[in-house]
C-alpha cells in the first residue's frame, strides 16, 4: 500500500459475508443480462415476423392485383371480411376499389350473440363470465 496504512485483518465470517454480498450482486447482473438477451431475442423474432408478413403481402399483392379476376375477387373478400377496424377499412378502401371497381362497404355490425338465461341477473343485467 502506498499510504503506509494496513487494512485490519478480516475474520472468516466477515470475508464470507463480503463474498455472499458479491455473489448477490453478480446474480442480479446475470439476471439483468438474461432479461436483456430475452428481450432482444423477442424483438428480433417480432422484426423477422413483420418482415415476413410485409414480403409475403407484397408478393401476393403483386400477383393478385394485376392477375386474374378470381384472385382479385378473393382478395376483395378477404379485405371486406378481415378489415374490421374503421381505420383499416379506410386505408384499404382504395385497394378494394382498384380490385372491384366499387367502394368498400361499411363494416357490418358484429353478429348478435345469444344470451343464456343463466347469464342474466334478475334485474336484466348480464353477469360477467
Amino acid at each position: 500500500m502506498t499510504d503506509g496504512k494496513k487494512k485490519p485483518a478480516r475474520t472468516r465470517a466477515e470475508r464470507a459475508a463480503v463474498l455472499l454480498e458479491r455473489e448477490k450482486e453478480v446474480r442480479k447482473q446475470r439476471t439483468a443480462l438474461e432479461r436483456k438477451i430475452r428481450g432482444k431475442e423477442a424483438s428480433e423474432r417480432k422484426r423477422a415476423d413483420t418482415r415476413r408478413k410485409v414480403l409475403v403481402g407484397a408478393y401476393m399483392l403483386e400477383e393478385l392485383v394485376g392477375g386474374d379476376e378470381k384472385g382479385q375477387a378473393w382478395l376483395a373478400r378477404i379485405i371486406d371480411k378481415r378489415a374490421v377496424k374503421e381505420g383499416d377499412r379506410k386505408f384499404l378502401s382504395p385497394l378494394y376499389k382498384q380490385l372491384t371497381g366499387k367502394d368498400l362497404p361499411q363494416s357490418s355490425p358484429p353478429e348478435p350473440t345469444v344470451m343464456l338465461a343463466s347469464e342474466a341477473k334478475p334485474d336484466g343485467e348480464v353477469m360477467a363470465s
